[in-house]
């Protein structure tokens, strides 16, 4: 029988995802991986709509997604959200960069979640915040 491309991806992605515990993959081979194939879970879209509801713009790698007119002309089931979404993220060169920045954007929904008075009044500028968590983990010691 014939796959559809979407049952051929999500084999590749079963294949591969599985070669990395055999052969364990370092986090950042994983997020090379999950970036290159744009892997982002199911729930992904609805909660970057979510994160707007709560700040006027999320910035990454140049590309801005604004609260309006994006949150009033469209829904978060909605594709052409989803799309945009994708719009904003193919502009990203790297792939493990862009599976940060995925994981990242699940991390501030569930903060958002979590504390329903915290709200990012200036917007999100995702590019910042991973240089600044990767300078509090440089500042570490081994």
């Amino acid at each position: 029988s014939s796959l559809s491309p979407n049952e051929i991806k999500t084999l590749l992605i079963e294949v591969l995802m599985s070669l990395d515990k055999v052969e364990g993959r370092s986090w950042r081979k994983r997020r090379q991986l999950g970036g290159s194939l744009n892997k982002v879970p199911l729930d992904f879209y609805p909660k970057v709509y979510g994160i707007l509801e709560r700040t006027p713009r999320i910035k990454v790698f140049g590309s801005t997604l604004e609260q309006y007119p994006l949150i009033d002309d469209m829904s978060s089931q909605d594709m052409t959200f989803s799309l945009k979404v994708e719009e904003t993220l193919q502009d990203i060169r790297l792939p493990e960069y862009r599976q940060i920045v995925v994981e990242l954007l699940i991390v501030i929904h569930t903060v958002l979640q979590r504390n329903r008075e915290v709200e990012f009044r200036a917007g999100i500028d995702l590019d910042e915040l991973i240089n600044d968590a990767l300078s509090l983990c440089q500042q570490q010691p081994p």
